[in-house]
């Protein structure tokens, strides 16, 4: 969609996000940034970082966040973004195809 302003703040922060990384965290994985893109935070996860004692607030428009959850065991890094057109949080993912 050319003309809708989300998926164009989105693509312009992909590219800032993406330029100058060989690899970039999902989960508990590297991708390769050119099979990543934003997709909406789904609610329950929101729910659970904010809960979280490491969150801070993202305001709309600043710099993606990276966001790493440890437990003895295991971590997670995430890449959040809050887009300043429509104040939503979006997490940088694997292209669904490529999620295994």
């Amino acid at each position: 969609m050319q003309g809708d302003p989300v998926s164009a703040e989105l693509d312009k922060a992909q590219k800032a996000m993406c330029s100058g990384h060989d690899a970039l965290p999902f989960m508990t994985k590297m991708c390769p940034p050119s099979e990543m893109k934003f997709a909406p935070l789904p609610e329950a996860m929101l729910a659970l970082l904010v809960r979280s004692g490491d969150y801070k607030p993202i305001a709309p428009g600043e710099p993606p966040s990276w966001f790493d959850i440890s437990s003895a065991d295991d971590s997670v890094t995430l890449i959040l973004y809050r887009a300043l057109s429509d104040e939503q949080f979006y997490v940088l993912a694997p292209i669904a195809s490529d999620i295994s």
